[in-house]
Parts: C-alpha cells; structure tokens; sequence
C-alpha cells in the first residue's frame, strides 16, 4: 500500500510540473500569437560590413613620423612610388628638394637612394604639420616646382579624380610607414590637422587667400585633397578614438548623445560603452549601400503586429556583452524624400526605443531611432544633450537647399555650442560653420569638401 501512495504522489507531482510548464507554453504561445514572434540576432547579422572595415584611429602626433624614418621607411617609399608613380610624374620636380640623389632620368628613383641625404627634409615637413600647417602651405606656395600657373592650368583642365589621387598619393609617400593602420591613422590624423588649421578662427583669413587668389590653387587642391578623401571619401566610415573618448566622458556624466543622421551607425558606440543614443535620421532606401544589405530595416521596426516588439540583438565585445531588446515603436504618419538619383519616395515616420541590457539583466539605456528629417531644434545643445554628427552630413547641414544642403540657419545656433564630429579630434564651433559657409561662395573650382548626399 505504501508502494503505491509513493507511485500516486510521484505521478501527482509529475502530472503538476507537466500542468504548469503545459500552462507556461499556453501562455508563451498566446503572447506570440497575439504579439508575432520575437526573433533574436547577433550584432554580425547587422553589422557584417562595419566589421571588416570600420576603423577606429587613434590620433597621432604629426611630427613623430620622424621616429619611422629608417630601413623600413625607405623600403615602403619606394613601393609606394614605383605603385604611384603615374599619378607622381608632375611632382618629380618638387619631390627632388627632398634629395638630390632620389631620381633619375624619367622620374625613375635613383639606384643608390640613400636615407641619410632626405632624412632631414622628411624631418622638417613632419614637423611643420605637428606644429603648425601652415608653415608646410606656405612653404608650397613658395616653391615654383609646386604651384605655378602651368601646373595651375594643367590641374584646373585635369579630371578632379585624377588631381586628388595625386595628391593622395603624395601624402602616402610622406606616410610610407610599413604598418598599414599606423599608415591609415597618421593619414587621418593629417586630414583631422589641416582641417583644423585651415578653418581654425585663427587662421581662416589665411587659408581664405588660397583660395581666392589662383597661384596658389595647387596648394587648396592639395589640402582639399587630404581633407576629402579622408575626411568624407574614404573616411565618412570611419572613427576618431578621442571624438569617441569626449563623448563618452559627457555621456557618463548623464548627457544623451543626439546623433544627426547617424543611421544605423551605433556599433563603436556600444563598443565603448556609450549606451544613451538618439538618432535621428530619414533612413533613406539607399541604407543598403552602406549596411549589410537590407537588415537594417529590422532596427526600425520588425515583424507582427508589435512591430517586433521583443526582438534582441546581442552583442559579444572581448570585454563585455550586451544585449538590446526592442521595448517600443510608433509610426507618426508619412513624410516625402529623395535619394540621390533624385526620385521622390514616401516613408514612414517612426520612433523605435530598444533598451540596452547588460550583465544580469541591468538596464544601462536606450538607444532611439527618430525615423523623420533633422529640424533647426535639434542643433540645440546643453549639459545634458550632445549633438553629434559624421563630417559629410555637418558640412551639409548649414548649406542652403538650393546648394544641395540641409538649410539649418546658422544664425540660430549659440556661439558656445559645440558639435562633436566622428571624424576629428576636437568639436566644431559656430566659427569653423562660419567659415566653411564663406568657402562656399568662392570660386575655387574644385570638389566640395562635403561629398553628395544620400
């Protein structure tokens, strides 16, 4: 008898435990029907592109390139010219200054290249761009192997691209470091320097004449050059490590980062540990060439009548891991755009708020995406509010329409607002708007520093 009382209450409390996980899957499957399942990715089903190639450059000092001119040095000059010699064949002339014995006949380099002899004039030109640039520009300007009205003409009647490439190609040269990231960073670093210099208050009035006065074109086109391509043409990806350190440091003492069309790009972001994000941004159809095809829709809404309500995305960093949970979406009607081909497209507006979650389930904050046009409202700054923003998209916010640009008025924005770029070490100022502003109205015929918009 007792046997079978043991064998009643074992399948007693068999039979509960399958009642309540029985109960538990009920309520579990009413949820998804009623709300659309929740799905789960990783951070490189998003993000499979930014992986390979987003880069995250630590500032360099300009003048310590000094410290890389040996062996190693001379062996990356040399393939970096005899790889660019095309575009560099105008420039034989100037590059001899660097030593006498560096080419031959048909700006072939010289057989017995000899580091000793340029050693010092690599010297001096890392050292006017570590401590001041404009010593190197006007060092150019005065150099007639560098700009004169035949070159001036040659390059004003020459493809843009071509102008550029040489140019790149030249700061390669100065940069031919072996380490292709230390290579990539001083080349950021270069382009971060001239920018700051060249629309500095300080110095504008300076950079100004450059620009207006066509003897000394070849050095704008030189600076514009470096400032472009890596500034907006290559480097519109790409990250600067103290741009990344000052907002993080504002956003640890309670400010939320408001990053104008930011679209999806949160990945360094979180990598950081910078969790307050609002982004605000049309995300236009043409997302997809810059993301991992079409998967960045799902950060706007996803699946079911929730809209993907419960979606995560999880993200395993080598330092810590976290997880964003999709806790909202409202759609606030329609607005009309255009992608760069000029066709017009009808989109929704829509607010999604994901929640950011770390270990043991610790809320750490919320990352939004504002799916609508940036206004005049959201240049406002304040102790609790940073506004941020890549270099292209700043170049273009403060332009008019009727030149391609976002027609923000920057009579309205304070003279002690800051805006923090993703590309520069230092935040932008009511002057440097000002000035770009003024370059604008100049003609100097050549590309925009900031490129079309998407």
């Amino acid at each position: 008898m007792k046997a079978r009382i043991k064998y009643f209450q074992t399948e007693r409390e068999s039979m509960i435990q399958y009642f309540k996980k029985s109960v538990k899957f009920i309520a579990v499957l009413f949820f998804v029907l009623d709300t659309g399942y929740s799905v789960s990715w990783r951070a490189d089903d998003f993000f499979g592109d930014w992986m390979q190639w987003q880069h995250s450059y630590s500032p360099q000092l300009l003048s310590s390139m000094k410290d890389h001119l040996n062996s190693n040095f001379l062996n990356g000059f040399k393939v970096k010219y005899g790889k660019h010699q095309d575009e560099l064949k105008q420039m034989v002339p100037f590059l001899s200054w660097f030593g006498h014995g560096l080419f031959v006949c048909n700006g072939q380099l010289g057989s017995d290249l000899n580091l000793l002899e340029c050693h010092d004039k690599f010297g001096q030109v890392y050292e006017w761009l570590g401590t001041n640039p404009g010593s190197l520009l006007s060092f150019l300007k005065n150099d007639s192997n560098f700009t004169n009205e035949e070159i001036n003409l040659l390059e004003q009647n020459s493809d843009i691209n071509a102008v550029i490439n040489k140019y790149k190609s030249f700061a390669k040269l100065l940069f031919a470091c072996p380490d292709k990231h230390l290579r990539g960073a001083y080349l950021f670093s270069l382009a971060d320097q001239l920018f700051k210099w060249c629309f500095s208050p300080e110095h504008w009035s300076e950079f100004k004449s450059y620009l207006e006065d066509p003897k000394s074109h070849p050095v704008a086109r030189f600076a514009y050059s470096i400032m472009w391509n890596y500034l907006v043409g290559r480097g519109w990806k790409d990250w600067n490590a103290k741009a990344i350190e000052d907002i993080k440091q504002k956003t640890q003492h309670g400010a939320t980062l408001v990053y104008v069309a930011g679209g999806t790009d949160i990945l360094q972001l979180l990598k950081n540990k910078i969790y307050n994000i609002y982004i605000i941004d049309p995300f236009l159809p043409t997302q997809g060439r810059y993301y991992s095809d079409s998967s960045w829709e799902r950060w706007i809404k996803g699946s079911g009548k929730d809209f993907g309500k419960g979606d995560s995305v999880v993200f395993d960093f080598n330092d810590h891991k976290i997880s964003m949970v999709r806790s909202d979406f409202k759609k606030n009607g329609e607005f009309q755009a255009k992608v760069s081909t000029g066709e017009p497209v009808k989109l929704d507006s829509s607010v999604t708020e994901w929640t950011v979650i770390g270990a043991r389930g610790k809320i750490l904050g919320k990352v939004v995406f504002d799916r609508r046009f940036a206004t005049q409202s959201d240049f406002c700054t304040s102790k609790n509010r940073v506004v941020f923003m890549s270099f292209n998209e700043m170049y273009h916010a403060f332009q008019p329409t009727k030149n391609g640009g976002w027609g923000m008025d920057l009579s309205k924005i304070s003279d002690n607002s800051n805006i923090y770029i993703k590309q520069l070490t230092f935040p932008v100022n009511k002057a440097y708007l000002n000035a770009i502003n003024e370059s604008e109205a100049i003609k100097f015929n050549f590309i925009r520093l900031g490129s079309c918009a998407t």
